[in-house]
């Protein structure tokens, strides 16, 4: 007798998330990477889009009917014969031109491909819940699944717990890999007090791994499949934009000044003020210039994300009410300009000490220091003293950019 995947019934959410994707031909799982795959399909060597969009169509069925696997195949099966995307055929691949004997279809295959976005769609949908019942729910506890062999690094993670938007979330937001079956459960401040309390910040390590399509070094938290370390809950407009600079640079600067994404952004500002509280919830701003990259690249020999980011904690968050007691934070106005601000600064320099790229801008209530870390986010902002400024300059800790 089948037994139904332990789906809820009719999962909004996932459901939501899973249809919103568009469709991605890709020739290996590593052409389309991390979170690419919250706002695209793919399925490696469905290089065709009718059978890329057959395999989703039966997807989102068995996502909203909470079909079993044997379901799911019994739909999906004939139209893939049909299609000619069944058993080994010799494909070209694109990257290299060599012909290749690979396999497409298969019960196998369609097992991984049911299994894989089951788990990731339920996993957004769970985070997307999560985001909305975080003040009665405030923690994640990591649960193991329930496979019969575990990875170490995953029995390890066991028990933990962690508020909602911790930054471990980002990236060791359960399934970690093919064929992990861990969870995360959300839990009150009184269950996470009785089963132990809150975890200390996590120590995560990475290993380089190599993309040999790409030729890329990455960097993987050890223990998460390359490529799963991401979250799919929180990933898709920010990969949206990651995904177009990634394409071209020019491009995203471009859709980033568009109206319609000035627009976004104000109404994004908007309701984060309106809240008044912190949600995890971040938004991209500019594409950084391509001279401040290049001169960070020379300080550093290594990479500067282009995008740069703001978090809603800036703005109501804890950082936000020290510097209003201070009397120094930026004013509503500043924060809906600040896209404008960041465009043409008045001086860009490079902090030695800290790594971040600081824009600097004048403004009638006083100057504006924008500091952004190496990933992209905006670590700080606030009104400063330009003498502190110049001071600082002297001593060498703050460089000016040519």
């Amino acid at each position: 007798m089948s037994v139904k995947y332990n789906q809820p019934p009719k999962p909004a959410e996932a459901l939501r998330w899973f249809k919103a994707k568009g469709i991605q031909p890709s020739f290996d799982w590593k052409d389309v990477w991390q979170e690419e795959h919250a706002i695209a399909f793919t399925v490696a060597k469905a290089m065709e889009f009718d059978v890329l969009e057959a395999i989703k169509l039966a997807t989102q069925k068995a996502i909203a009917q909470g079909q079993t696997f044997t379901e799911f195949q019994r739909n999906i099966k004939p139209t893939l014969i049909n299609l000619g995307w069944w058993g080994r055929q010799d494909k070209t691949d694109p990257l290299t031109g060599e012909l290749r004997d690979v396999q497409l279809g298969s019960p196998r295959r369609l097992r991984k491909i049911y299994r894989t976005n089951m788990r990731t769609a339920r996993a957004a949908g769970q985070f997307e819940r999560a985001q909305r019942t975080k003040q009665a729910l405030p923690y994640l506890i990591y649960e193991l699944g329930p496979s019969e062999n575990h990875r170490e690094e995953h029995v390890n993670w066991s028990r933990i717990i962690l508020p909602i938007d911790h930054p471990f979330w980002q990236t060791h937001y359960p399934p970690n890999g093919w064929g992990c079956k861990c969870r995360v459960r959300q839990i009150s401040a009184a269950e996470a007090k009785r089963l132990g309390g809150v975890t200390e910040d996590p120590h995560i390590q990475y290993r380089d791994w190599v993309n040999e399509r790409t030729g890329e070094v990455l960097k993987v938290p050890q223990g998460i499949d390359p490529g799963w370390d991401y979250n799919p809950g929180i990933a898709r407009l920010k990969s949206l934009d990651e995904h177009l600079y990634r394409k071209s640079p020019g491009l995203a600067d471009q859709v980033l000044k568009s109206n319609i994404r000035r627009t976004h952004y104000q109404s994004w500002l908007e309701k984060v003020h309106d809240d008044d509280l912190t949600k995890g919830r971040e938004i991209s701003v500019i594409a950084m210039q391509t001279s401040v990259l290049g001169f960070v690249a020379k300080q550093t020999q290594e990479s500067q994300s282009g995008l740069v980011r703001l978090e809603d904690r800036l703005i109501v968050g804890k950082k936000s009410y020290r510097h209003d007691e201070q009397g120094n934070s930026l004013d509503y106005t500043q924060w809906n300009d600040l896209p404008f601000f960041l465009e043409e600064p008045d001086r860009i320099l490079w902090d030695k000490n800290n790594k971040t790229v600081l824009y600097l801008i004048k403004t009638k209530t006083g100057l504006l220091k924008v500091a952004v870390k190496r990933d992209g986010k905006i670590a700080t902002a606030y009104k400063v003293d330009p003498k502190d400024v110049e001071s600082l300059i002297k001593e060498g800790a703050y460089i000016e950019m040519e």
